[in-house]
C-alpha cells in the first residue's frame, strides 16, 4: 500500500510539475536566442492564426459598433493584416 501511495503521489508531482519544466525550457530558449528550441516548443503557426481570429473578432465588433471611430483606411488595414 505504501508502494502504490508514493506511486501516485511521485506520478501527482510529475503531472502539476510537468508545466514548469516546459516553462524553463521556453526561458532557456529565449535567454539564449535559440529559434529552433522555440520553434519546438510553441506552435507559432497555432498563436498566429489565434492572433488573428482576435484580431478580426475585435475588429468586428468594435468597429461595427463604433464606425464613426474608425476610419475606413484603418479598417481596411486591418483587414489586409488578417487576410480578409
Amino acid at each position: 500500500m505504501k508502494y502504490l501511495s508514493g506511486l501516485f503521489s511521485l506520478l501527482v508531482i510529475v503531472y502539476l510539475g510537468w508545466p514548469y519544466v516546459h516553462l524553463y525550457q521556453l526561458h532557456r530558449a529565449v535567454i539564449n536566442n535559440d529559434s529552433a528550441a522555440i520553434e519546438n516548443l510553441v506552435d507559432l503557426k497555432k498563436v498566429n492564426q489565434v492572433f488573428k481570429e482576435n484580431l478580426e473578432w475585435q475588429m468586428n465588433h468594435a468597429v461595427s459598433s463604433q464606425s464613426h471611430l474608425f476610419p475606413e483606411v484603418i479598417r481596411q488595414g486591418a483587414q489586409t493584416i488578417i487576410g480578409t
